[in-house]
This record gives structure tokens, C-alpha cells and sequence, in this order.
């Protein structure tokens, strides 16, 4: 298969850890890895690919790409000749993907006035989280108000996509941070983001593993953290992973003796785990609480 496509194209990936790949993710506004951008001889963006699905999948996707099927030009087309609410949204897509913003909500836009209130539900729901994330870059402070909305909302799966967003946009703006109270006050909307949604995912093992890992990565409520931990351990039948968070939490308190049981408990069931028993031996060597 890779024969065949380089045939069609010239294929290249890139790393984005080196400093090329870096420059050339934020050229490209990459929202996540991997992601496949096509290229015309020209250099204009035909159209990406986010995520890798399935080999099959992600296969047929390229080559409609390459052949200008649902491409963003064909979809442009497509409305201007056949205008639809769903076409519409799909454009927004398309532009959000490419890290546009501005173009992404002039079709949001489109989307809503077009679209009508008691057939299209569905559509309006989910075209709050393409809004959303446009105005993350437009207007943070109405993308973020937006999207909390949507993390405390009744529909699960737009509550879950809507964290996913507002969780990602809080770390890269932590990484990115210009300043320690600027990297601080993004940590500190993150730990909001999940106080908010505590109170209804109480009994979600993985949220509740997020959330006291994220606690321990940044030091911050260590207590509760440990009763999360310890209440997802029990949820989920003591998976190895939350063990391994709750580890963590009582190493950040100090408490080596306990850091110590839920570890060696996390490593009875994957025994052959080396980043578990580097947590060990992480754990084993401590002498006093870290810093």
C-alpha cells in the first residue's frame, strides 16, 4: 500500500519533538499526532486527517483526498450547488482543523441559520463544541465559558468532548505559559475543570484517576486526591494504572509505607512493568517528602 501511494505522492513524516517538527506543527496549527496533511504541488493544504483510526479507514480517507473527494474545496462546492445545515457544519470542521478559527465560526454561523431548531437537535448540540473550540482561539475567555457550559450539561458524550477541549487548551496553555503565575493560573482552571464535574462523575474510576494524577503531578489537594485514588482503586477492581496513581499520591504526601503497598500492588498484577518498577524504586529510595 505505501508503494502504491508514494506513486500518488510524496510521502514524508516528520517528527514533532525535533525543532523542525515543531516549527512546522505550529506552521500547520496540528491540534494533536499524529495528523496526515496533504499538500497539492503548490504547497496549498488539500485537506488532513486527524488521529489514525484503522489502517483501512484512514486508507480510504487519503485516497478520497487524493482523488478531491470530500476535500474542503469539494464540500465548498458542494454547498454552493446543494446548501444544507450538515454541509455546513462539516466546512466549519474542516476549517477548525486547520487551525482557522475566524473561517470556522463564519460557518458555524451559517450552520445555525440554516439549520432548523426541532429537525436538526443533534447538529445544533454538536456544532457548540466546533464553536467552542474556534473561539478557544478567536476569544478564549467565550470558548472556555462556552465549553464548561457543555462539560456540565445532560449529554454525556458532549460533556466528555467538551473536557477533552477545555483539558488540552488548559495544558498547552500551562506548557506554553510566558510566566510562573501564568502557567499557575492555568493549572488552576484545569483543577476547576474537574471540580466541576466531581459532583456527577463521582463514580467514574478514570475521571476519578485524572484527577488525583493531576493533583499529584502539580502537588495540590493531596488529600482529596488520595480519597479519589483509593475510591477509583476500588471501582475498578484495583487496575494497575489507578494503583500506580495512588502511589504517586501518597509519595507527593510522603507517606512512603503506603506509596510503597499500592505499588507493589499495582506490580503483582504486571509484574514485568518497567515504568512500575521504576515507581518502586522511585518509591523505595525516598528519604523525605519531595518538594
Amino acid at each position: 500500500m505505501v508503494e502504491k501511494l508514494s506513486q500518488a505522492a510524496v510521502l514524508v513524516r516528520l517528527n514533532t519533538d525535533t525543532p523542525e517538527g515543531k516549527e512546522l506543527s505550529q506552521a500547520f496549527h496540528l491540534r494533536g499526532i499524529p495528523t496526515t496533511v496533504l499538500l497539492s504541488p503548490d504547497g496549498k493544504e488539500i485537506d488532513r486527517i486527524l488521529g489514525y483510526g484503522n489502517r483501512s479507514e484512514w486508507t480510504r480517507t487519503l485516497l478520497a483526498y487524493l482523488y478531491g473527494v470530500d476535500t474542503l474545496d469539494d464540500l465548498l462546492s458542494r454547498a454552493a450547488s446543494s446548501p444544507s445545515p450538515a454541509l455546513y457544519k462539516e466546512i466549519a470542521a474542516k476549517y477548525l482543523g486547520r487551525g482557522d478559527g475566524r473561517e470556522a465560526l463564519v460557518w458555524v454561523r451559517k450552520t445555525r441559520e440554516a439549520a432548523k431548531p426541532a429537525e436538526d437537535t443533534a447538529l445544533l448540540a454538536s456544532l457548540g463544541l466546533i464553536e467552542g473550540e474556534a473561539l478557544l482561539r478567536e476569544d478564549p475567555p467565550r470558548g472556555e465559558a462556552l465549553l464548561r457550559t457543555l462539560v456540565t450539561g445532560p449529554d454525556k458524550n458532549l460533556s466528555e468532548e467538551a473536557f477533552s477541549i477545555l483539558s488540552a487548551h488548559y495544558r498547552r496553555a500551562a506548557r506554553k505559559a510566558p510566566s510562573p503565575e501564568e502557567k499557575e493560573k492555568a493549572f488552576a482552571a484545569m483543577l476547576g475543570l474537574y471540580h466541576d464535574l466531581l459532583p456527577t462523575k463521582g463514580e467514574d474510576p478514570d475521571f476519578l484517576n485524572d484527577y488525583a494524577w493531576h493533583c499529584a503531578e502539580q502537588g495540590v489537594e493531596l488529600e482529596r486526591a488520595a480519597e479519589a485514588a483509593r475510591k477509583a482503586v476500588a471501582l475498578s477492581g484495583e487496575d494497575p494504572g489507578i494503583l500506580d496513581t495512588l502511589a504517586e499520591v501518597y509519595y507527593k504526601m510522603g507517606k512512603k509505607a503506603e506509596a510503597l503497598e499500592a505499588i507493589e500492588k499495582a506490580l503483582a498484577k504486571n509484574p514485568d512493568d518497567s515504568y512500575l518498577q521504576g515507581q518502586k524504586k522511585k518509591i523505595a529510595t525516598m528519604e523525605a517528602p519531595p518538594r
